[in-house]
């Protein structure tokens, strides 16, 4: 997540991206429990007039309520989609 809204926060001013994630930090940034992360991401990219969504996916056992702070600071979007119907998920998130 940190790479992406990196590099969106070098482009122009409403830059948006969509982290598509299972919500579970294996390794790295926020591996450890470390949920105020989330929180610097979402401020930086909400100083640099970035949106960011996320896409999670049902059945896994993701830590929206950490993640979703970010989208919720730049006013972006939290969707859970099914990895069955991955196309039409993604066809109507897109849509909004």
């Amino acid at each position: 997540m940190l790479a992406a809204v990196g590099v969106a926060c070098e482009g122009s001013l409403g830059s948006q991206v969509i982290v598509c994630t299972d919500g579970e930090s294996g390794e790295g940034i926020g591996a450890h429990g470390e949920q105020d992360v989330y929180d610097r991401i979402g401020e930086y990219a909400s100083s640099k007039g970035a949106t960011v969504h996320i896409v999670t996916f049902k059945g896994t056992q993701c830590n929206i309520d950490a993640i979703s702070r970010v989208a919720e600071m730049t006013n972006g979007d939290v969707e859970r989609v099914d990895a069955d119907n991955i196309g039409d998920n993604f066809k109507n998130f897109l849509a909004k």
